[in-house]
């Protein structure tokens, strides 16, 4: 579904990521580790079109990411749900705004859209906040919604940046446990960008250690 071949990624005169290959199949859960600096968040950005690549290619569903053309980008990003470190909300949007976007933007039936918004919310535990503003809620609770956001519009790709980095242990665990499970319910593949070993031992799957591979 998407294959990564032979990547090359540069920051001045340094390979942040060299000669990195890597395939994801559909409904695969793969955790990306390694010391910071190594090329987790980087990875993420070239898979989203964000960063360019200096060689290789990358491909999904057979077809060959292309940054230079904008709509063959906008195509590809439709099937790619992101959950930022950062969150990027917007601020002078409520949380029902914020996790309907992705739909709103794609013209989908607004009743359609508030079942989902709805159903996320209570699986995020988040409902009684729909029509709070991000700054009025905490920093965990801005982090489900960031996850809601990505989630809600049935991704080919879940590419998730830390997302329990604001969570206590437990909703860490919850939150990785509710990742996993979409994989089936929405046919989704995930790529979970994680420091947290024991989190990797509580939800075990296929683990790419980025730092041990851009030192071999």
């Amino acid at each position: 579904m998407l294959n990564i071949q032979n990547i090359n990624v540069t920051r001045g005169k340094n390979k942040i990521l060299a000669n990195f290959s890597l395939k994801l199949l559909d409904k695969e859960f793969i955790y990306i580790t390694g010391q910071s600096g190594v090329g987790k968040s980087t990875l993420l950005k070239v898979i989203n079109g964000e960063i360019k690549i200096h060689k290789g290619q990358i491909t999904m569903d057979n077809s060959p990411l292309n940054t230079d053309h904008l709509p063959s980008l906008i195509k590809y990003r439709r099937k790619i749900g992101y959950i930022y470190q950062d969150f990027r909300l917007i601020n002078d949007w409520t949380v029902f705004e914020n996790i309907a976007y992705p739909l709103l933007s794609q013209g989908e039936n607004l009743s359609i859209i508030k079942e989902k918004v709805i159903n996320l919310a209570k699986q995020l535990k988040i409902a009684d906040r729909l029509h709070h503003f991000p700054y009025e809620i905490s920093g965990g609770e801005q982090q489900r919604v960031a996850i809601a956001r990505a989630v809600i519009k049935s991704s080919r790709i879940i590419l998730a940046d830390e997302p329990t980095g604001n969570l206590d242990p437990q909703n860490t665990y919850e939150i990785a446990k509710f990742l996993y499970s979409i994989k089936e319910k929405y046919q989704t593949s995930i790529l979970f960008v994680t420091h947290d070993m024991e989190l990797v031992k509580k939800v075990p799957q296929k683990i790419v250690n980025l730092g041990a591979i851009n030192n071999d």
